[in-house]
């Protein structure tokens, strides 16, 4: 399966443990580090690596995430698969819960979620962008394929 996930310069992915407390979501969401933990504890893992599918990638460069890694997993490192609309909203205490499913499932925004550490032979390219004026133009400034 490959997925891309999107980062700051700053994060490891390679570590087996991903703080949600230093995520940069943390200091603008109330409770982020909290609801993540409690979503943490009901899949039962102690970190996870958040991505999308490489086919339906995120629409917005967001300018604090400008590293993009390629990776190719096992079926078997996905511990789940998050409606990512639902999981929005619940962060912004829009609703009271969100839709996730441990087996394959696609919404119409899917998330998917990763057992941490990631591996170095799962990681296929790292891709550097740019904004191109708006949130939904940007263009690749570097890629390095593995």
């Amino acid at each position: 399966m490959r997925v891309t996930t999107r980062h700051c310069e700053s994060v490891d992915i390679y570590t087996a443990s991903i703080d949600p407390g230093r995520s940069s979501y943390a200091q603008s969401v109330d409770k982020y580090a909290e609801k993540v933990s409690e979503l943490l504890t009901t899949l039962g893992v102690k970190s996870v690596l958040w991505g999308t599918p490489e086919d339906h990638p995120p629409k917005f460069l967001e300018p604090r995430k400008p590293i993009e890694y390629l990776l190719e997993v096992a079926e078997n490192r996905v511990v789940a698969y998050v409606n990512e609309s639902t999981w929005s909203s619940f962060l912004y205490d829009e609703r009271d819960d969100y839709e996730f499913s441990r087996t394959p499932a696609t919404y119409e925004l899917t998330s998917i979620l990763i057992a941490t550490p990631i591996e170095s032979h799962e990681v296929k390219a790292r891709r550097i962008y740019r904004s191109a004026g708006r949130p939904d133009q940007y263009e690749l400034v570097e890629e390095v394929t593995h």
